[in-house]
């Protein structure tokens, strides 16, 4: 059964856009989605909705050189979004291994 958004999401309707559920923090209510950020092939938009006025919080995985080789990296990797992360690898979202920007693997996949 789908989760019911507490905040309407305007990208619900988006190609590829996956409901990752509730969650609560410090007293706040976040709405947590992921999906693929259509404009850039690569990389995944992970937000966080939350408040009646519709406000989000808004982080990204994609691959880049950050620390001189390629790999896939969370940028905003804090909070809600770490949540997100989490369960984006609970549903195996994930193929690849993701590191934050302190070179921290994340996410490895099981052999």
């Amino acid at each position: 059964m789908k989760a019911a958004l507490k905040y309407p999401n305007p990208w619900e309707a988006s190609e590829g856009f996956v409901n990752l559920g509730p969650y609560e923090l410090e007293g706040v209510h976040y709405d947590l989605y992921y999906m693929p950020r259509q404009s850039k092939p690569g990389v995944w938009e992970i937000g966080a909705r939350y408040g009646e006025a519709g406000s989000y919080l808004s982080a990204c995985i994609r691959t880049s050189r950050a620390h001189g080789m390629l790999r896939n990296y969370c940028f905003g990797y804090q909070g809600p979004i770490k949540e997100a992360v989490s369960r984006m690898a609970e549903r195996g979202l994930f193929k690849v291994t993701i590191y934050d920007l302190n070179l921290k693997a994340i996410y490895i996949p099981s052999s």
